[in-house]
């Protein structure tokens, strides 16, 4: 996989508004959870990208997620059509990832073209497992939201001021246990312009859900420890536990 992270007074600024109006709270069951579709970028190039958050961006969602490094700088035709729909867009976060302990962004082509970016949060225990995040944390010296934080920010602008009160800097377990399955899943991206009307003010995630094993990790979501699910699928179980909290008094 190939994101610059928002100060915070200006996201603090660009998130208030006034209104509780609470939306209605996800649903599972006979129903994939509403407020989140997940669209698998699988393996498509800058030139891909960019057309997908295009095509993306027309149906209105309320955010895009992009779960994808950009590293470098490659120049040329496909990181013009990828930065312009990133600015163009207006709607965009992008996540910054970890490798061998270092922290990671995408190039400042794209993460400066970008809304808002923020680390994934994800955090594994000494078996490797990933059993907890973090929605608030100091990173190299300065307070910034995550990455999934940043996207449930957005998706309840009204209340962020809430969610941020009652959202500590703290690990939090994930408690969430929705596989791919509970989520509305777009894989031929070609369908986009079909699919208008179901990602119109919805939380949209774009990562790799396949068809390799590129991305996956061992999870406390499978509720078994040995089980490993894509990453973005973690991210979305974050959303849900994040946004859930809206719910508690």
């Amino acid at each position: 996989m190939d994101c610059k992270v928002g100060r915070l007074i200006f996201f603090l600024i660009l998130i208030s508004g006034c209104g509780m109006k609470q939306q209605e709270r996800l649903k599972t069951g006979d129903q994939t959870i509403k407020e989140i579709i997940l669209v698998n970028g699988g393996t498509s190039d800058r030139c891909q990208m960019g057309e997908l958050v295009q095509s993306i961006s027309k149906c209105k969602p309320k955010v895009i997620g992009v779960n994808f490094l950009f590293v470098g700088e490659k120049g040329g035709k496909c990181d013009s059509i990828l930065q312009q729909a990133i600015i163009d867009s207006e709607k965009v976060v992008l996540a910054e990832g970890m490798e061998n302990g270092n922290h990671i962004e995408s190039s400042d082509l794209f993460s400066s073209s970008a809304m808002l970016t923020g680390i994934t949060g994800l955090a594994q225990n000494n078996n490797g497992i990933i059993e907890s995040y973090v929605r608030v944390t100091d990173d190299r010296g300065k307070w910034v939201f995550s990455f999934p934080f940043h996207l449930a920010l957005q998706y309840e602008k009204n209340r962020a001021s809430e969610l941020v009160a009652k959202s500590p800097s703290k690990p939090y377990p994930i408690i969430a246990s929705y596989s791919l399955g509970d989520f509305k899943t777009i894989n031929d991206v070609t369908t986009i312009s079909k699919n208008c009307s179901e990602i119109e003010g919805k939380i949209v995630l774009i990562g790799y859900l396949g068809p390799g094993d590129e991305d996956v990790f061992k999870a406390r979501i499978t509720k078994n420890s040995s089980g490993k699910v894509f990453g973005t699928v973690i991210l979305a179980n974050v959303i849900v536990d994040i946004l859930s909290d809206l719910d508690k008094n």
